[in-house]
């Protein structure tokens, strides 16, 4: 093998390395990262639960302010211990049984007595969590009833109310929180959706918290929603339109089955928009109630439009067709 022959092998070589080794290089873009992840806090992880469980006594952590949410999975990684702002919120964990704990709950300077225990058994799993404050039982909070065996106080900076948290798994991952307060004598409780051992509910310092929600129409796809935690309560942040969660394990869009007439604003007496079978469209975002939008490309320009669902998932209720009928591989789980 002659000398040319030699160098023009070992330059081809280079060029494979360097194809190769830049493929997958391309950073994709979440614009619905979870707004705590365990590179900014470890406070979920469920180690640390098990942990407090095995010494049997309350464990205070700490959970720092929601970070900015980022635009790329690699801008979380370009985070650093000097952005995380000083305000906090303290998360002390208790076993769910009957013991008694004295909190100042209202922050009225009284310390009040309270216990949360697990009512009698329905089945072999249900029960109902029943509320006693200063020895008397003033709620019996029922729903799924597969609770955790852990209850958390949550306090917020610079704010006098505090929070018992009870987790729900659920029948199936049905993940279910509920938020109970005490002042002056009243108790209230909300639920939300998640459960903040595993990181489907998150908890801010900026009195907000963020629920993992599972959408009502199309297919089984969630959501983020937000509530601000006032003196009233726990207020939801209301959308005109919510943009789904994207997964690692499935992409929010499909093939259309066949011709079909979409609506050219969420308002059934818009223009209607035709879209061909074989058309493959995005589904960017739902009021879960009745309308999905969905983008789609028509000569390398991204348009929109929206489709009118009723009852889950019919799209035409004169002739009953159905959204499995309308795309392709929607996700349809229980």
């Amino acid at each position: 093998m002659n000398k040319y022959k030699f160098s023009l092998i070992v330059i081809l070589c280079l060029m494979l390395v360097v194809c190769f080794t830049g493929c997958g290089k391309e950073k994709v873009a979440h614009q619905n990262l979870p707004h705590v992840t365990e590179k900014k806090v470890d406070v979920f992880n469920k180690n640390k639960i098990d942990a407090f469980l095995e010494k049997n006594e309350p464990v205070e952590f700490k959970i720092p302010m929601a970070w900015p949410k980022p635009e790329t999975v690699d801008a979380v990684d370009d985070q650093n211990e000097e952005s995380v702002p000083e305000e906090q919120v303290n998360m002390t964990y208790f076993l769910f049984n009957d013991e008694v704990h004295e909190t100042d709950l209202d922050g009225d300077g009284t310390l009040e007595t309270w216990r949360i225990t697990k009512g009698e058994e329905d089945d072999e799993y249900l029960y109902e969590a029943k509320v006693y404050i200063n020895d008397e039982l003033v709620e019996e909070v029922s729903d799924w009833g597969f609770y955790t065996n852990v209850i958390a106080l949550v306090e917020f900076p610079n704010w006098n109310q505090k929070y018992i948290l009870i987790s729900d798994y659920g029948p199936s991952d049905d993940y279910l929180t509920t938020v109970i307060s005490y002042s002056n004598g009243e108790v209230k409780y909300w639920y939300v959706e998640g459960i903040y051992e595993n990181n489907t509910l998150s908890i801010n310092a900026d009195r907000t918290i963020v629920e993992q929600k599972r959408a009502s129409i199309l297919q089984t796809w969630w959501y983020y929603v937000t509530y601000d935690v006032t003196k009233d309560g726990l207020v939801k942040r209301e959308e005109d339109f919510y943009e789904p969660i994207e997964t690692d394990l499935w992409l929010w869009g499909s093939e259309t089955k066949c011709d079909f007439e979409f609506y050219s604003k969420p308002d059934r007496d818009s223009e209607k928009i035709f879209i061909p079978m074989g058309a493959y469209v995005y589904f960017t975002g739902l009021d879960d109630e009745h309308w999905v939008e969905i983008s789609y490309e028509q000569y390398d320009v991204t348009k929109y439009a929206y489709l009118y669902v009723d009852d889950f998932y019919i799209v035409d209720r004169n002739s009953e067709m159905t959204a499995e009928d309308l795309f392709e591989d929607l996700l349809m789980a229980d």
